[in-house]
């Protein structure tokens, strides 16, 4: 189909240079050849798309499903227009047009949505709500210059633009925070809810009373918004890895690694693609800091497509900062328990050196 593509091509823009340079008529079938050369575009990215919903998994066919559609309309309107004529069915031509600009509000729609593509550099909540403003604003303008058209040489012309201003003065405000809800719903509904999740765990860490149920539930959490978590702690022999999901993570990193170094000088994230580092090419690192002294790390790695927006990594920072306190509570009540069995003589001398071997190494 490629081939047919790019062979239909090269027929249209021969029989442009025949008949423009050379004066010469142009073949009946070059002639058809050239009308079928957008169909045939059109046609090769439609059967990408059949042949990746029908081998994807269903995760990827939910992505496809919005392009495809749009894909299939816009490949039905290229066929309608090229066989139509404008002034023998002039409604079914102005048709086609509408369709085929449906078609491309379909593929915003899936790039917005769906996060087709990465879009994040140019599409954000102020933007959006900023278009909002001027499009109702736009649209309120030109519906007073209608009253104002229809009333002028009136008796009463400035009494009905005065009606038609208090009017809008009154709908505006309620009709533009209903149409924000609704933009806000549509389009970063989800990501609102992943970070309120987030925020909320952030919270709740302080009031977990074990340290692997609580690297159990951080992992769990990170996953709300992240493709792939790990969360690591400072040891004698360098930071390990407590707790992960879907790596490889390195089980133990070298203390000096060029990360938790940035982290132990006050960086307050990482971007893991900017530094050279031995534990993943993707991802951030937010420093899990207690008292200006670095504990530990969360490492997150976003899903396939997507990156983190600056409101999830404030919420995913907070996350790292209250779970890195939450764990050294749980620490140090561990060491006072330990403290308090040696003095009580509850525990021989060998139990008490396992004890504090495991405490040294940030087990439970």
């Amino acid at each position: 189909m490629v081939l047919l593509a790019l062979a239909l091509t090269a027929g249209s823009v021969a029989s442009v240079v025949l008949q423009v340079y050379f004066g010469l008529a142009t073949p009946s079938s070059l002639y058809i050849g050239t009308e079928l050369v957008l169909p045939a575009l059109a046609a090769v990215p439609l059967l990408t798309l059949v042949k990746g919903y029908r081998d994807g998994v269903h995760e990827s066919r939910l992505r496809i499903r919005w392009v495809f559609w749009s894909t299939a309309l816009l490949f039905g309107t290229v066929v309608a227009t090229t066989t139509l004529s404008a002034t023998r069915e002039p409604i079914l031509f102005q048709l086609a047009n509408v369709l085929q600009g449906l078609s491309l509000l379909g593929y915003l729609y899936a790039v917005l949505r769906s996060r087709i593509v990465d879009v994040s550099f140019v599409v954000d909540r102020a933007l959006v709500f900023a278009l909002i403003t001027a499009f109702i604003f736009g649209a309120f303008s030109l519906l007073e210059q209608g009253m104002h058209h229809f009333a002028a040489g009136e008796r009463f012309g400035w009494t009905i633009q005065a009606a038609v201003a208090l009017v809008l003065a009154m709908v505006l405000s309620p009709l533009h925070q209903r149409l924000e809800r609704g933009i806000e719903k549509l389009f970063f509904g989800r990501q609102l809810r992943a970070i309120a999740a987030l925020r909320r765990f952030a919270g709740e860490c302080a009031f977990v009373e074990r340290a692997d149920r609580l690297l159990e539930l951080a992992i769990k959490r990170l996953l709300i918004q992240s493709g792939a978590a790990a969360v690591y702690e400072r040891t004698p022999s360098g930071y390990a890895r407590k707790a992960q999901h879907d790596g490889p993570w390195p089980e133990l990193i070298d203390a000096d690694d060029s990360v938790f170094v940035s982290l132990r000088a006050g960086a307050k994230e990482i971007d893991l693609e900017e530094v050279e580092n031995g534990i993943v090419a993707e991802g951030f690192a937010f420093p899990m800091s207690v008292a200006e002294t670095l504990a530990g790390a969360v490492v997150c790695r976003p899903r396939d497509g997507e990156q983190f927006v600056p409101d999830v990594r404030s919420a995913l920072a907070d996350v790292a900062r209250n779970l890195g306190m939450s764990l050294y509570i749980l620490r140090n009540r561990e060491q006072a328990r330990l403290v308090a069995d040696i003095a009580a003589e509850r525990v021989d001398e060998s139990a008490a050196r396992r004890r504090a071997t495991a405490l040294m190494q940030g087990a439970t």
